[in-house]
């Protein structure tokens, strides 16, 4: 299931709609990363030296369209929880704090037996799948009049069992495993955590360590290359347009607003 194929193999053999969806949404939960996931370095990563793996990677993202709800179109994320948790959908885009999102409304999935941790599918522009990471943190103002108060706040943030008791993060710290992460946490959420879910952040560090860890390049201005891709995937989820037709429209439309936008080769859209 690591590669475009399998991944789509394993769906349609899922897929029993109206009933069951292999895919679930929001629908904009999976072009971006595909994109990534075939060797673009951005939703803005249009030179025509890399236009054939752009639309393959949106040809892709359409045959995933197929196996999804048609009403995707219009979900957040709480959506695709509650899709997810009452057993209407399968395969998800998601990050490790959906354990701690799933378990209070349908405790029975979420475990090792009814649930598997995979990396994005890859396409064949890549050798080895891309794992997304990101962070979450604090910062000091620089005109904070309680910088003392902030200080030590920051300090004991960073301690290790108090780090460990983010529920959506795995530990940032070295040498902390899944054992010391889901105790921290059982004293926090009694019940959730503990034994019952080590295998969760066991498979995610598994995960991280078997494959690429990949930390997203901010394209900026990213809000406004965002929007153009975004409505342009509404109109690909809505059978308005084609793959080509949709880069078409996108290309001129980014590169217009962002000629300074990263390349993978390092130069400078002309």
């Amino acid at each position: 299931m690591v590669t475009y194929d399998g991944f789509l193999d394993v769906a349609k053999k899922i897929h029993s709609a109206p009933d069951f969806y292999a895919i679930s949404g929001p629908y904009n939960f999976w072009p971006g990363p595909v994109l990534m996931e075939n060797g673009l370095l951005s939703a803005a990563d249009s030179s025509p030296d890399w236009q054939d793996k752009y639309i393959a990677a949106l040809e892709y993202v359409v045959k995933l369209n197929e196996l999804m709800p048609k009403d995707a179109v219009t979900w957040v994320h709480r959506d695709d929880v509650t899709a997810y948790s009452n057993g209407t959908v399968g395969l998800n885009r998601q990050g490790t704090y959906f354990y701690g999102d799933v378990i209070p409304r349908s405790p029975d999935l979420m475990t090792a037996e009814k649930c598997i941790v995979l990396p994005d599918p890859r396409g064949p522009g890549i050798k080895d799948n891309l794992v997304g990471i990101g962070f979450c943190g604090y910062w000091l103002c620089s005109k904070s009049k309680r910088k003392d108060a902030a200080i030590k706040f920051m300090r004991w943030l960073a301690k290790p069992e108090v780090e460990n008791t983010f529920p959506m993060n795995l530990s940032p710290l070295k040498g902390v495993d899944a054992t010391q992460q889901v105790k921290e946490l059982d004293k926090l959420f009694p019940g959730m955590y503990g034994e019952r879910a080590i295998w969760w952040f066991d498979q995610w560090n598994a995960m991280m360590t078997n494959h690429t860890p990949w930390w997203g390049d901010v394209v900026v201005p990213s809000a406004e290359i965002t929007k153009i891709f975004d409505d342009e995937m509404v109109k690909l989820f809505n059978k308005e347009t084609t793959p080509q037709k949709a880069y078409d429209t996108m290309k001129p439309a980014i590169e217009a607003i962002c000629k300074s936008c990263p390349r993978q080769d390092g130069k400078k859209f002309q």
